[in-house]
């Protein structure tokens, strides 16, 4: 019986270590998701400070931040929605 249990544990460990390997060196859904916001924020930056860096102040600049606002807030959360679904 001890030398059944070795050999399952033989064949089982090296296969735990190899999955556990695996999910290392992959890129965790959280770090892409906040990355993705992150990049979608700063394009949303960039875009609105060029409207105020041209001198319009007024509803070009309002409807950009209140678009700009809507969709990151949608993004997050989906992102929340899909991190949490992992777990």
């Amino acid at each position: 019986m001890h030398n059944a249990f070795s050999a399952i544990l033989g064949l089982i460990a090296p296969l735990c270590f190899a999955a556990t390997i695996s999910n290392a060196t992959a890129a965790p859904p959280a770090r892409e998701a906040e990355d993705r916001y992150i990049a979608a924020r700063d394009a949303a930056i960039e875009k609105i400070s060029a409207i105020y860096d041209a001198g319009n102040t007024d509803d070009a600049a309002r409807k950009a931040e209140e678009a700009a606002s809507a969709d990151l807030a949608a993004q997050m959360a989906d992102d929340i929605e899909y991190i949490m679904a992992l777990f």
